[in-house]
């Protein structure tokens, strides 16, 4: 890899007087008092003032885009407040999650939408109409309750975070030792994780340090590799069992035979142990239990019983965004993804009633639509009922009604999404059989 020396800069917070320069490969790098960081713009000085203009800024170039459907007298207000929520009040919003908005800053971007709305509704402020009715009009909720709720679903997100924080270092590296890791490497991974000198800082004030020995960095590379490294020994012990781990989400897959559950529901103890062992908390009111049985004579399966409580049976499940019946039949799933893909089928009939041209069409139903009908269609296509598959190219027929334009078939989107996903997987080496002729 080479690094980019022209593109390359430096920024320093709360500078102190003195300080030297950074040099790379002999020659000063730039010093700038702003820096571009994962789309958002991030001052020297702790400031967000041009972040919020950055944000109006490209809130006002969306809605420039669409100015078409939403100045458009034929066009519902209804449906204008839904393109807008979606074009100019997301790229308004975006990254405001983790910016300290003042008062004057919330009143900036207050201003801008609502000079937006107005235009679009065709309201000037000599009508004297208030602005709660302009955003009941459009259905348009205050900007600053959207603030609040992207904050909160950030913030969901940063306490997921905190199963990297369960991380203890002593077990973590006694565990390594069994994998044969390299000394050097293995004696830096404690020192890495302890010791860390751990602050908080709101504004200009900084509270004082504390030194933490548990949990990984947030946000650092390392610390998803840890965390697998640390439950790499929670694999199945039986061979009718099957363990699927998927980030700190745990799926336990077991073959019942002649009415024995002994292998089934030890494996289910064996993960509740590893999770106290591994400081891992168990969730058990969100575990659920299917069970699939094509017996002609069935018999009442007693639940699960993990730390004392139940878990519930469940005849459906949703496993990675895909809908999962105890007959192993995907009705259900078809009609998920057939009810969410007619949702959206509405606003290409509304972009089409705007006279967009076909090409803005067909991206329009590649991305939204397309995208759903395809999720994960090389796993539950193949098995799907003729009625399924007329179903799901009933919505591609209405699609191309719309647009009149040919798109792909369901069945070409699982041909291509089968052919690409074997292109990903890597050679398998079998073997070699020798049949001896005779």
């Amino acid at each position: 890899m080479k690094v980019s020396r022209s593109k390359t800069e430096y920024m320093c917070v709360n500078e102190r007087e003195g300080s030297g320069t950074v040099r790379l490969q002999g020659e000063e790098v730039k010093k700038v008092q702003e820096l571009k960081y994962l789309g958002s713009t991030v001052q020297s000085n702790g400031e967000c003032g041009k972040e919020v203009k950055k944000r109006v800024q490209a809130g006002r170039n969306g809605w420039r885009k669409v100015s078409g459907v939403l100045c458009d007298r034929k066009i519902s207000a209804r449906i204008k407040g839904k393109v807008y929520r979606t074009v100019v009040r997301a790229a308004m919003l975006y990254g405001l999650e983790t910016v300290s908005l003042r008062k004057r800053q919330e009143s900036e971007l207050e201003v801008a939408e609502l000079k937006m709305l107005r235009f679009s509704l065709g309201v000037t402020r000599l009508d004297r109409i208030r602005n709660e009715y302009i955003r009941g009009t459009a259905h348009v909720g205050r900007l600053w309750d959207k603030v609040r709720k992207t904050r909160l679903r950030w913030f969901g997100h940063v306490q997921r975070r905190e199963t990297f924080n369960t991380i203890i270092p002593q077990h973590l590296t006694e565990k390594l030792s069994l994998l044969g890791i390299n000394t050097s490497l293995y004696n830096w991974i404690p020192d890495f994780l302890t010791w860390r000198p751990h602050s908080v800082r709101i504004g200009n004030s900084t509270s004082s340090a504390t030194t933490l020995n548990t949990g990984a960095l947030q946000g650092c590379v390392l610390s998803p590799l840890l965390f697998t490294l640390l439950t790499h020994d929670c694999a199945a012990m039986h061979s009718s069992n099957h363990i699927i781990k998927f980030v700190d989400d745990t799926t336990v897959v077991g073959l019942i035979s002649k009415n024995d559950e002994s292998a089934y529901r030890e494996e289910v103890q064996r993960v509740t142990a590893s999770c106290k062992a591994n400081n891992l908390s168990l969730y058990v009111e969100k575990t659920k239990e299917m069970v699939v049985d094509f017996r002609r004579a069935q018999s009442n399966h007693s639940p699960l019983n993990i730390n004392g409580s139940n878990v519930e049976i469940v005849k459906s499940t949703k496993f990675l965004g895909v809908h999962l019946a105890e007959d192993l039949t995907w009705w259900l799933n078809t009609s998920s993804i057939t009810k969410k893909a007619q949702q959206r089928l509405y606003f290409l009939r509304r972009l089409r009633k705007a006279h967009l041209p076909p090409l803005i069409l067909t991206t329009f139903y590649r991305g939204t639509i397309e995208s759903i009908l395809s999720s994960c269609i090389t796993a539950w296509f193949g098995n799907c009922t003729v009625s399924d598959r007329k179903t799901l190219q009933r919505i591609v027929r209405t699609a191309e009604k719309i647009i009149r334009v040919s798109l792909p078939s369901i069945t070409d989107m699982y041909t291509v999404h089968c052919i690409h996903k074997a292109k990903k997987v890597n050679t398998l080496h079998f073997p070699a059989v020798w049949k001896e002729q005779r």
